[in-house]
């Protein structure tokens, strides 16, 4: 997990990035063949809490991050570094929901052993671990 850079977006128990899902108790969700597809195919289901966001300001910043809340007057964020972000809906001039190229595929850049091999870890993940919060 931490030679791929899982940690740079995920978080098992209290490592990694609040950026993506937190992968804790994912063995518990999720079925292997599941969790096998998020790795390779991983733009083919992302549920609405994990999705990112792109703002542009009107000063013509572009911001990105996993949106948490919005209403109509405000959106707040997450950005790749962990800040918890807020803008007013009028101050930006754009706003897009970013549905495709989250997650890189790791299909090409790992092995069938070593895409088994995580899936068998993230599989082994539940709440009642130790460690899993």
């Amino acid at each position: 997990m931490e030679s791929n850079q899982c940690f740079d977006c995920h978080r098992i128990g209290d490592r990694g990035s609040r950026l993506g899902p937190n992968l804790s108790d994912i063995g518990g969700r999720r079925t292997p063949d599941r969790l096998r597809q998020a790795l390779v195919t991983p733009d083919e289901e992302v549920a609405p809490e994990n999705r990112f966001v792109r703002l542009v300001t009107k000063e013509g910043a572009t911001i990105t991050g996993r949106l948490l809340n919005q209403d109509s007057f405000s959106v707040q964020l997450i950005t790749p570094k962990d800040e918890l972000k807020t803008y007013m809906r009028a101050a930006l001039r754009e706003f897009a929901i970013v549905d495709k190229g989250l997650m890189p595929s790791v299909q090409g850049k790992l092995t069938d052993q070593q895409i088994a091999d995580i899936v068998a870890y993230l599989a082994s993940l539940n709440a009642a671990q130790p460690g899993a919060h």
